[in-house]
């Protein structure tokens, strides 16, 4: 009887440490929407002058995972595996002539490689353990490598890579509700203040001036106009 009740007791003491252990890890899954707008100043060698080119990029942030870590404040650290996409398409002009017959006149393989890996440490604004809801404030950078390449299938147009490689510096506020135990839905604005970009692009075009056929340029800029709204799914460990 002795040995049952020790054991009970060794038990309840078990379980109710279990209960208020805090959690020190948890996994997450993000995704959101994303918009992008560019500028890119283009020389035209053989008119001589410059002409400027806008791109507009809106959609859907693939699923991203992201691992984090609490310390002793309650705050906590935070990896994540961000925009991995991995696209190839075609692209083909043909001229259909009378009676049907169809002839192709230029077609090329087109390559979309793009990478990133986002670290950012949270902040609880209210320190508060008992509330569902917890808003916070995070800082961190996102590192995006994008790879981009047109491989003609006709030897009349000319192979062409770019890649990019960004930092982008943000501020991340958001709210937390934990809505079932362990687990929390995560919504937040990451406002970009500043971004760090190397480019380069390649062609094999013979007609272009040597230093035309590969080019490279480092940028700067304050407060660009890249935009997103994040929602994840969280779990705590």
């Amino acid at each position: 009887m002795k040995n049952t009740l020790i054991a009970i007791f060794c038990i309840t003491t078990l379980l109710c440490s279990a209960q208020t252990t805090e959690k020190k890890f948890m996994v997450k899954l993000y995704s959101g929407f994303q918009s992008e707008c560019s500028q890119e100043k283009q020389f035209n060698w053989f008119g001589d002058y410059y002409s400027y080119k806008t791109t507009i990029n809106q959609g859907i942030l693939p699923l991203a995972p992201a691992f984090a870590w609490f310390n002793s404040k309650g705050n906590c650290h935070e990896i994540e595996l961000a925009n991995l996409e991995w696209k190839r398409g075609f692209s083909e002009n043909k001229v259909e002539k009378v009676g049907g017959v169809t002839n192709i006149l230029n077609g090329s393989n087109i390559y979309r490689n793009l990478y990133g890996l986002k670290y950012k440490y949270t902040q609880n604004i209210f320190k508060l353990k008992s509330w569902k809801i917890k808003p916070f404030i995070a800082y961190g950078a996102l590192l995006q490598v994008a790879y981009d390449a047109v491989v003609p299938l006709t030897a009349t147009s000319f192979v062409s890579e770019e890649t990019h490689v960004d930092t982008y510096f943000q501020v991340e506020p958001g709210f937390e509700y934990t809505f079932y135990k362990n687990f929390n839905i995560n919504l937040s604005l990451p406002l970009t203040l500043a971004n760090l970009d190397a480019e380069r692009y390649t062609t094999d075009d013979s007609s272009l001036p040597e230093n035309l056929q590969s080019t490279e340029e480092l940028s700067f800029n304050i407060f660009p106009k890249f935009y997103q709204f994040k929602l994840a799914l969280g779990y705590k460990i």
